[in-house]
């Protein structure tokens, strides 16, 4: 096995690894260092359950950009906001009337 990374890069690694909180990113930094220790891509695919594509993408960032790449939230989010009416209202907030089911409204004129 032919190692691909320096020792001061694996160490570097190690280390962001060590501290990273996000699981994801952790995956991701465990990547990279398995295949900077020489090992092949069958190997880490089958240690780490990600796919090759992911591995490819991995490696590539970490050559582009180093480990700030392997660490970055890439999640946006959303700002939606739930509209639920309460009873009587409509989403507008407007009141409407809360008749029951066993009540029938006829012509008005009694019972």
């Amino acid at each position: 096995m032919i190692q691909r990374l320096t020792d001061e890069e694996l160490k570097s690694l190690i280390e962001a690894y060590n501290a990273e909180k996000d699981r994801n990113a952790r995956t991701r930094i465990h990547c990279v260092i398995l295949w900077g220790k020489g090992y092949d891509w069958a190997t880490i695919k089958d240690v780490l359950m990600i796919s090759e594509g992911m591995i490819h993408e991995v490696i590539k960032k970490y050559r582009m950009s180093g480990i700030s790449s392997l660490t970055e939230n890439r999640y946006k989010g959303h700002n939606y906001k739930m509209n639920i009416p309460v009873a009587g209202t409509t989403l507008s907030g407007e009141l409407v009337p809360m008749v029951p089911d066993n009540v029938s409204i006829g012509s008005g004129m009694g019972p």
